[in-house]
Order: structure tokens, then C-alpha cells, then sequence
């Protein structure tokens, strides 16, 4: 019995996704090497030397008390789900929604 066209298409999937996947990584590790970002034609690499953040906390965790009370702000937000079913009693069929447009994902599992 013939595969699918389906099965098939997803077998020639994998196999250029594997191969994708290791020169990839391959390019990766030169940028990472290089330090500098790339353009070859309608490709661009970007180099990005990280994040930095800073630790506030840390250094500022050994300041007065008032100091941290002057600093301090408490927030509030409002748990509009709860508010709705059990608040107002209504059922969740009742509430208003929107839906995202349906999609497809490949994945290859880690063997």
C-alpha cells in the first residue's frame, strides 16, 4: 500500500529539516566565534553580544528600611475572569471571546 502524500511530505520534511538544522548550528557557532553580524542576500545573521541586567535588589537590599519604604509602591490588578463567573454568576458560555486563526506546527522529537 502506497504512504499517503501526506506521510510522504512529512518524511521529505524531516530529512531537510535535519539537514537545516545541523548548518544551522554550524553557522551559529562561527557567529558566536566571529562576533559579527552577516548579510548575503536576502539572509541577515545578527550578532547580539546579550543583554546586560543589572542587579538592583542585590546592591540595594542593605539600604534603611525607610529608605525602602519610601521606595516601595503596591499594585493592584483585578482578576476579571474570577470577577465574571464568580462575582457577577455568570457562565462561561456567556462571556464574549475571539479566536486565533487556526495553524500548523512542525516538530522534530529529540531522539
Amino acid at each position: 500500500m502506497d504512504k499517503p502524500k501526506e506521510a510522504l511530505l512529512i518524511e521529505k520534511w524531516e530529512e531537510a529539516k535535519r539537514n537545516l538544522d545541523e548548518v544551522e548550528a554550524e553557522l551559529r557557532a562561527c557567529i558566536l566565534e566571529s562576533k559579527k553580524s552577516w548579510t548575503v542576500g536576502g539572509v541577515r545573521v545578527v550578532y547580539n553580544k546579550g543583554r546586560k541586567t543589572y542587579n538592583y535588589k542585590e546592591v540595594g537590599s542593605d539600604a534603611p528600611e525607610p529608605m525602602v519604604e519610601k521606595y516601595t509602591s503596591i499594585r493592584t490588578s483585578v482578576d476579571w475572569r474570577k470577577l465574571v463567573l464568580e462575582g457577577m454568576c455568570m457562565e462561561q458560555d456567556m462571556v464574549p471571546f475571539t479566536r486565533s486563526a487556526p495553524s500548523v506546527t512542525l516538530k522534530i522529537d529529540n531522539e
